[in-house]
């Protein structure tokens, strides 16, 4: 696994931040979405057992959608490239929407 350096790390913040940058990350990560499966809660990629020793719920995928879950949308690597708090249908201003942006080598 390749390091970012603090120059490189600061770039990429600065060019995620604004209104062009986001729709561009939401178009880039809604565009490599293959398959939307709803979760009990967010699925975070990057530490998963935290939930657990915190001692709240496990996450789960769920078979069908819930009132309370989350929705996610999975690349062909089966990433998660978009977390949204209702389905992609809703257009109200009540849904909060989380976008991964994945590495050219594979990762987040």
């Amino acid at each position: 696994m390749s390091r970012i350096t603090h120059t490189e790390l600061q770039t990429a913040l600065k060019d995620s931040q604004g209104p062009d940058a986001y729709a561009r990350m939401k178009a880039e990560c809604e565009s490599a979405v293959v398959e939307w499966r709803w979760a009990n809660c967010i699925m975070e990629p990057f530490n998963p057992h935290d939930r657990i020793v915190m001692g709240w719920r496990a996450q789960k995928w769920l078979k069908q959608p819930d009132k309370d879950g989350f929705i996610h949308g999975l690349d062909e690597q089966k990433r998660i490239r978009v977390v949204r708090s209702k389905p992609p249908t809703a257009k109200d201003s009540g849904t909060d929407e989380i976008f991964v942006a994945a590495a050219p080598g594979g990762g987040w």
